[in-house]
């Protein structure tokens, strides 16, 4: 992977987890003090647009080492540490991005509170599973 490219995917990944984590905590952890508002926060709008802004370029920076690293290491049949976390990264990826487009446009509550648990459930395990998957590689 060109070192370009992993700077790239460690920034983005780290700019989109913060601002989700911090929305997270805006979202389900702050009270408002004004009874008539629908926010928890002042900036809690601001932090959701953010994260909603940088996903793409979170998608885009995984399209990158998506030949290069991904597909590499699978077809190699690469045995060493990370494959287990990258390959579980492989299909947290996709949940976590499908469940955040369809959660922007459910039209359904139902609906809506099935994507959300998705995104946040798999959004979590990604940090967590892109944690571990670094930590590995690092020691190597």
């Amino acid at each position: 992977m060109l070192r370009s490219n992993r700077i790239f995917l460690h920034a983005t990944n780290a700019a989109i987890s913060i601002s989700g984590v911090i929305y997270f905590g805006m979202l389900y952890f702050l009270e408002s003090d004004d009874e008539f508002s629908i926010l928890n926060h002042p900036y809690q709008d601001t932090v959701r647009n953010w994260h909603i802004i940088l996903a793409p370029f979170l998608v885009f920076a995984v399209a990158l080492i998506f030949n290069n690293h991904i597909v590499l290491k699978i077809k190699s049949h690469y045995s060493g540490r990370g494959r287990t976390t990258g390959l579980l990264m492989c299909v947290l990826f996709p949940v976590m991005v499908l469940s955040a487009y369809l959660l922007q446009i459910a039209s359904n509550d139902s609906m809506r509170t099935t994507f959300l648990y998705a995104h946040n459930l798999s959004s979590f395990l990604w940090i967590f599973v892109y944690l571990v998957h670094q930590t590995r590689m690092m020691r190597q």
